[in-house]
Order: C-alpha cells, then sequence, then structure tokens
C-alpha cells in the first residue's frame, strides 16, 4: 500500500472516529435509552444552548426551557419542555415535558402513548398513585422516568401529561410495597390508618439506610382501620361544612356513595385518595385526632353504620 493511500486511510479511519466521539458526546447517539435524546447527567449549560438554541430561553439560572405551543398544525394539544441545572455544579439534573390537552379522553390518549413509547426502550415500568395523579415510572441505572397524568375530582382539570426525567442521583427516593408507594403515603397509612406494617417500619432505620427499594414491605389493615373506614362513611354521609363537601366529591368522583360505601379494600388499594378524602374530611373537626376519640365514636355507631366498611 502506498504511503498515500495509508494517510487517507488514517485520515478517514481519524474522521470516523471523531464523528462517533462528537455523535456520543453531543448529540447522545450511543446513549442509554434511558436518557431523553441523549442528554445525560454530564450535559452541562453550553451544550444545552447549542443543541436546544431555537425556541428555547433561560427563565432563571436553573431552567432552560420553550413556551407553550401546538405540537402540530391545527392541533388542540399544546407542548412545552423545561431543562434543570443543579445549582451547584452547573450540570443537567431534570428535564420536563408536559402536553396540555382540552379534555380527559385526548389526556388519556396522550399519556398510554408516552407510557407506550418509553416502553418500547425501557419495558414495562411501575404504575402507581399519588394524591392527585396516576402514574408509571422506570427505575434505570442513573434514571428515574416518571410519566404522570393528573387524576382530581373535577374533571376539567384532569387534562395534562407530564413526562419527568431525573438524576438517579439527586432524586432517588424510598418506596413501599409493590404498589410503589412513597414515604409519605406509607408512614401516613400507619398513623392515620392504624395499618400494620410488616416488617415493622422503623422511621430511624429508613433514615440511616441507603437502600430506596422497599418493596418487600406490605401494609396489612387493623380493627382500628375498619373503624376509621365506618366513621368515614358516617361522615360523608351526615357532614355539611366546607371540608366535608369537598371530600364527598372526591369520594363520589371515584364511585364512593351512601349507597356504594367505603371498604377496607379500597382503602388499601388506594392508600394516597383514601387519605387524599381523609385530608378533607377532618380538615373542620378531626373526629380521628386519638384511637381514644376513634374508639368512643365508633362505639356510638348502629351495628349497620359499623358494618358498612
Amino acid at each position: 500500500m502506498s504511503t498515500r493511500r495509508k494517510v487517507l486511510c488514517a485520515f478517514a479511519l481519524l474522521t470516523i472516529v471523531s464523528g462517533i466521539v462528537i455523535a456520543h458526546s453531543w448529540f447522545g447517539l450511543f446513549s442509554s435509552p434511558e436518557y431523553y435524546k441523549g442528554f445525560d447527567w454530564d450535559t452541562d449549560k453550553q451544550k444545552l444552548e447549542w443543541r436546544l438554541s431555537k425556541d428555547h430561553y433561560w427563565y432563571n439560572d436553573e431552567e432552560y426551557k420553550t413556551s407553550a405551543r401546538a405540537i402540530e398544525e391545527n392541533s388542540t394539544i399544546r407542548f412545552y419542555d423545561s431543562f434543570f441545572l443543579d445549582k451547584k455544579t452547573q450540570k443537567l439534573k431534570e428535564i420536563r415535558l408536559v402536553y396540555l390537552a382540552e379534555d380527559s379522553a385526548m389526556m388519556e390518549r396522550i399519556y398510554d402513548a408516552e407510557v407506550g413509547k418509553i416502553k418500547k426502550k425501557l419495558g414495562s415500568g411501575i404504575e402507581g398513585e399519588s394524591y392527585s395523579s396516576l402514574f408509571t415510572v422506570w427505575r434505570g441505572k442513573k434514571t428515574i422516568i416518571r410519566v404522570t397524568k393528573k387524576d382530581t375530582e373535577f374533571d376539567d382539570l384532569n387534562t395534562y401529561v407530564e413526562v419527568v426525567y431525573q438524576d438517579k442521583r439527586k432524586y432517588d427516593m424510598p418506596f413501599f410495597t409493590e404498589a410503589y408507594l412513597g414515604q409519605d403515603v406509607y408512614e401516613k397509612m400507619i398513623n392515620s390508618f392504624y395499618c400494620s406494617s410488616t416488617p415493622e417500619y422503623n422511621t430511624e432505620f429508613i433514615k440511616r439506610s441507603k437502600k430506596f427499594d422497599y418493596s418487600n414491605y406490605k401494609l396489612s389493615p387493623t380493627e382500628e382501620t375498619k373503624k376509621v373506614v365506618a366513621l368515614m362513611n358516617k361522615h360523608l354521609s351526615t357532614g355539611s361544612d366546607d371540608g366535608t363537601i369537598v371530600a364527598g366529591r372526591l369520594a363520589a368522583s371515584k364511585g364512593i356513595t351512601e349507597e356504594n360505601p367505603l371498604t377496607i379494600d379500597w382503602v388499601m388499594k388506594h392508600p394516597a385518595k383514601s387519605l387524599e378524602i381523609l385530608k378533607f374530611l377532618t380538615r373542620e373537626d378531626d373526629f380521628l385526632k386519638s384511637k381514644k376519640e376513634i374508639d368512643k365514636e365508633y362505639d356510638s355507631l348502629t351495628e349497620e353504620e359499623q358494618q358498612r366498611a
């Protein structure tokens, strides 16, 4: 092989290698599928500005975003995204994609489509619910991805879907049971619904532990849980203050009525929603402030009222 040909081959090889490096470094071409468009958690401000210069602007020192816009011509679905930097490191820590729909049915289609996109890359996620939303979450090696849709008592508010990518090092929080309950929900089910935990829940142990996956933990109802549910049904049907009215609307939106009362099974399947109903129900009058008060009021219920749980 002639010297000239060797030089040309070496130059071609160098060009290819350089192209691969640039494609990976700047465009994330070979990045893990758990990163959004290849933006890994080493992405800095310069790379964000270089790749997202069109339509994006700095809302403040930490958020680089777009204004809400129609995703297609004549589309009623609006979209915007935000990229958040860590204040200390100036590296990317979170990405939020927000879809604004006109109605709940459209929101459902967007939610299913976004879940489907990630499912193709990472497999099935874990489904769960918070106080006012339903979500599917994936936990990668470096990234936590969550697709969320609103789920409130007011149907006209159920009109947006949020897709969030987060640096796992900064946003990893303990979760409990196979239903992916957050720590706050798990603790409140023990403290407010008097559920028992297996293994026994120890706040100090959780604080000291570097573990995040507590899906082996389980909640079980107790006799006190039954009493709380029975008393909630009583107040849902007879209360007239503002908090009780809102709690009643929230319960009714979940199919809970006087004819179809709250049950222990429903509470255990929907802990976050149950706690949200409880919050409004006890806002004006905390009739569940102690076991003594619960036992006293429960004993005053009729046998039929006690059995409604």
